[in-house]
C-alpha cells in the first residue's frame, strides 16, 4: 500500500486547511483520542502532532519520504504510522469530527443540508435508445410533416390534430 497520488490529492488539501487555520494541535488531539497509544509494547517516541507535521511536509511539497525536514521523525516511522491510520480510517474520522465541530462552532447544522450536483459529472443510470444528439445528421424531432396531396404544390402542412391523438 503506497501513498498514491489519489490519496495525496485527498488528504493534502484538508491537512493544509487545518494547518492554515492553526488547528493542527486539535487534529492531533482528535487522532490521539481515536487511535490512542497501546498500553502494551514500546511507547511512542513521536507524538501525533509531529507525525502530522511530517505528513503535511510530504503532502505540501510533494516531496519524497526520505527528504523530510531535519527534526522530523524517520521516514519509516512516519510511513508506518500513516499506514496504520489509513487501515483504521483514523484520519478520515478525525477530519470528519473536526469539520463537524467547526460547523457547530459557526452556528450551522452538523451536516450540510444542500448540495450542488453537476449533471455533466454525475453518471446517470442505463438509458435505452441512441445516446446524444448529432447536429450534423439533422435528425428531425417530433412527428414528421406530411404533404397535402390535393395541393400539388409541394407545400407542407402541419400534422392534423386527429392523427396526433390530441
Amino acid at each position: 500500500m503506497a501513498w498514491t497520488t489519489a490519496e495525496r490529492r485527498r488528504y493534502a488539501p484538508a491537512i493544509q486547511e487545518i494547518v492554515r487555520q492553526g488547528m493542527l494541535v486539535r487534529l492531533a488531539a482528535m487522532v490521539d483520542a481515536i487511535h490512542p497509544p497501546t498500553s502494551i509494547g514500546r511507547p511512542r517516541l513521536w507524538s501525533s502532532l509531529v507525525m502530522l507535521q511530517a505528513l503535511w511536509h510530504v503532502a505540501r511539497d510533494d516531496r519524497a519520504w526520505r527528504r523530510l525536514p531535519s527534526g522530523a521523525p524517520p521516514h519509516q516511522t512516519v510511513w508506518s504510522r500513516l499506514k496504520s491510520w489509513r487501515q483504521q480510517a483514523v484520519l478520515e474520522r478525525a477530519l470528519g469530527v473536526l469539520v463537524t465541530c467547526r460547523r457547530l462552532a459557526a452556528g450551522r447544522k452538523r451536516w450540510p443540508t444542500a448540495a450542488v450536483v453537476d449533471t455533466q459529472s454525475v453518471q446517470t443510470g442505463p438509458q435505452r435508445g441512441p445516446r446524444g444528439y448529432d447536429a450534423h445528421k439533422k435528425i428531425p424531432i417530433g412527428p414528421p410533416l406530411r404533404t397535402d396531396p390535393a395541393a400539388r404544390t409541394g407545400s407542407t402542412a402541419l400534422p392534423s390534430m386527429a392523427a396526433s391523438g390530441c
